[in-house]
Parts: C-alpha cells; sequence; structure tokens
C-alpha cells in the first residue's frame, strides 16, 4: 500500500477541486516534528508563488515554470540522499513517456545550488533541478518537518552532516514526494511519505499522469 497516496481525476475530481482553497499562503501547513506528522496540501490546491535557484544560482520565478508544461515535480531531500537517488532514476525510465505526453519533470530541494552542482557533476539527467533554499515549496506543499535528535545523530554517524547541507541549520528536511501539477499550478496527483520500502511505482504515476493527460 502506498503512503498517503490522493489520486483525483475525472469530473467528480472538478467538483471536489473547485470547492478547496485556491491559494495555501497564510494557510500553509506548520512544520511538524516528525515525518508522521505531515498532512500535505490536497489535490487541487493550488501552489503560491515561489522563487527557486538554478545549479549556476539563477532565479527561477517557479508560477512561470509550472505555466510552461504540465509538471512532475519531484520534491527530494538533497543530492546526499541515496533513496532519492534510486527515486528519480525510477523517473528517469518513464520521463520519454511523459515528455510525450506533454510533461516536465522538475525536482526540487532544499540543497543550495553549489550543492545541487555537485551532486550533478558526472551525471547525465534530462530533468530539471531546482534548489528551494528557503524551504518555501516544501513548507507551502506541507511536506517539510524536524529532523529528530536520533536522526541527527545517525546522519552524523554516517558522516553525512558535511554534505547534509539540505538540513542544516534547521535541520528540516522534506519527505521525499511526488506531484503531478497542472499548468494552472494546481496539484492534481501527489504520492507522498514514500519510505525505502515504499517508493512509487514508475507505472502508477504514468497512468496518473496518462489519465489526466486525456482528461483535457
Amino acid at each position: 500500500m502506498l503512503t498517503r497516496n490522493v489520486l483525483l481525476v475525472g469530473l467528480g475530481a472538478i467538483l471536489v477541486a473547485a470547492a478547496l482553497p485556491a491559494v495555501l499562503g497564510a494557510n500553509a501547513p506548520q512544520c511538524p516534528l516528525s515525518p508522521a506528522g505531515i498532512v500535505p496540501a490536497l489535490a487541487g490546491v493550488r501552489i503560491p508563488d515561489a522563487v527557486l535557484f538554478s545549479p549556476e544560482g539563477k532565479q527561477v520565478m517557479l508560477p512561470k515554470l509550472l505555466a510552461a508544461k504540465p509538471t512532475v515535480l519531484v520534491v527530494f531531500s538533497g543530492s546526499w540522499c541515496v533513496y532519492c537517488e534510486k527515486e528519480l532514476a525510477r523517473l528517469q525510465t518513464i520521463e520519454p513517456e511523459l515528455i510525450r505526453l506533454g510533461y516536465q519533470i522538475v525536482a526540487i530541494s532544499p540543497d543550495s545550488p553549489d550543492a545541487l552542482q555537485k551532486g550533478l557533476a558526472g551525471k547525465h539527467v534530462n530533468y530539471q533541478v531546482f534548489s528551494d533554499m528557503a524551504r518555501t515549496v516544501s513548507t507551502d506543499l506541507g511536506v517539510l518537518y524536524y529532523v529528530d535528535a536520533n536522526s541527527r545523530a545517525w546522519l552524523d554517524m554516517g558522516q553525512w552532516t558535511g554534505n547534509n547541507v539540505s538540513a542544516q541549520p534547521e535541520w528540516q528536511l522534506p519527505d521525499p514526494s511526488i506531484f503531478i501539477v497542472g499548468t494552472n499550478a494546481r496539484i492534481q496527483f501527489e504520492h507522498v511519505g514514500a519510505s525505502y520500502g515504499q517508493p512509487i511505482d514508475p507505472s502508477e504515476l504514468l497512468g496518473a499522469a496518462k489519465c489526466l493527460a486525456e482528461k483535457k
């Protein structure tokens, strides 16, 4: 069973989405003390404006980015996260089909632009990667949480602290999540809180993307 997985399609979804708040804004979820306390934004909610940074340090406006194409938005913990790397690699297996359907893949993390550049060094990726250093997007999506003391100690023992720039100094990280977002910046599908044993099945994501594309 996939954790906190939401898919709304068809006429019923349109009616539900219409009844949801237009923008999160001041009602954005607070940062919980663990992933278990995460309450993600619902399908139909519009992602608020935010400024991201490319690995080269160039500012990118999120609304403009999302308006270009329907987007598979991947929120990951950082380039140091082995699980996140595997999740992104799985997405690459369906990337050609997603592109054929008219989607773009955008991955964001709290890593600094410099850390993103180091993480991408020597890798060939077609998807776009951006820094959400202020954690604005992960906060607005309701997927940010505080890393507890035990987890911090584990990271220290694993000698990840030096690379774990996405967590410091506040020790806040986003729970790895995947969203499908329309060009109107509204969430259409979400898979939030996947654990190491519960990654999203790429075929499920592709099925949702196809279904949503057919509803246009």
